[in-house]
């Protein structure tokens, strides 16, 4: 490449090497679940209880990765989020 003007405007400049996708991170191990019990009152009011548990297995696998070459190449910058439990109470008339 040729810069007849240099880079006045820019301090740095990013070009592709690569295609995208050429790196791949590791399956993640993502696994829920949801539990539900439904009772019946009088006068065709109903109530659910509802327990929901996310990431159960804990996992804390990486999601994104650096991929532009430097000091951060390779780097995680993020990962799952943590096991959490959701309890919820529904009432229908």
């Amino acid at each position: 490449m040729l810069f007849r003007t240099g880079l006045k405007q820019q301090s740095s400049l990013t070009l592709r090497m690569e295609p995208l996708g050429a790196h791949r991170l590791p399956a993640t191990k993502l696994l829920s679940f949801r539990a539900a019990k439904r009772l019946a009152l009088p006068h065709d009011h109903r109530v659910t209880l509802q327990f929901d548990l996310y990431n159960a297995l804990h996992a804390n696998d990486a999601t994104t990765q650096g991929v532009r070459s430097g000091p951060t190449l390779g780097q995680i910058t993020a990962i799952l989020s943590p096991r959490v439990a959701r309890l919820g109470v529904t009432y229908t008339l």
